[in-house]
């Protein structure tokens, strides 16, 4: 399978770089919190994630409260930092970049048994918070031994930001994430994010050219399930997770 990364455009390195280390020997899906060595509120323009051994790996910051390590369910850690099958590095355009507290946590989503080594980058003084907003709509049940396809328009949740990139999110029946830009449901659509190979435990995340919505303008969001066995699913889900900064 294709290893799957999130890379927007680099951001500028600056000295000094913030670590974190694991070692997991669980062969099964786990979570576990470290915490970062930034001695201060800093913020990140890149975040790194080296892995060895592991099946797949997603980031996402922690609450401090949260317990050291536990069987966890993928992709069920709150947003996404990073979600990935091979070595990857989520860096931000310049002067952007996620706003880390001091001794920042973070869980660490993991597969496979081996080692992961995390490494921030700060980005240049005055960046502009990255902030991760959930975009979703109600998914149906899906019957027996059948694919569906549903669509759906979500309003702008950020009039005037400028969008970075998108990671789309289902359940497992979930064969397929699109995004995309139109006036209407009936409207011509601009894609933005259409993943070549969608894994609904490792999405692709995809950086586009950064956007800014027009007024008149939504994102239409469409998710494709299906469903090989022989009774009805219930509680699938239809959503994705927008990176996107305030624009200039």
């Amino acid at each position: 399978m294709k290893a799957l990364a999130f890379s927007l455009l680099a951001a500028c390195a600056v000295d000094p770089t913030y670590s974190a280390h694991i070692t997991n020997g669980d062969p099964n899906t786990r979570c576990t919190t470290v915490e970062l060595d930034n001695p201060s509120a800093v913020a990140i323009g890149s975040l790194r994630a080296t892995f060895d051994g592991i099946g797949h790996v997603v980031i996402y910051r922690a609450r401090p409260d949260l317990a050291t390590t536990w069987p966890c369910s993928p992709m069920d850690g709150g947003d996404p930092l990073i979600v990935a099958q091979s070595t990857a590095e989520l860096a931000f355009p310049a002067e952007t970049g996620l706003f880390f507290e001091a001794h920042q946590p973070l869980i660490v989503e993991t597969s496979g048994t081996g080692t992961v080594e995390l490494e921030a980058t700060p980005a240049a003084d005055g960046a502009r918070e990255v902030t991760i907003t959930q975009l979703q709509i109600p998914a149906p049940d899906i019957g027996a031994n059948s694919i569906q396809v549903i669509s759906a328009a979500v309003p702008d949740p950020a009039p005037g930001d400028s969008y970075l990139a998108f990671v789309g999110h289902t359940h497992e029946h979930g064969v397929g994430v699109n995004i995309a830009l139109a006036d209407d449901v009936f409207g011509d659509k601009q894609p933005l994010y259409i993943p070549s190979a969608y894994v609904w435990d490792a999405p692709h995340a995809t950086a586009i050219t950064p956007i800014v919505v027009p007024p008149e303008k939504t994102f239409f969001l469409q998710c494709t399930f299906t469903n090989t066995g022989v009774t009805p699913v219930t509680g699938e889900m239809c959503g994705a997770w927008a990176f996107h900064v305030p624009a200039r």
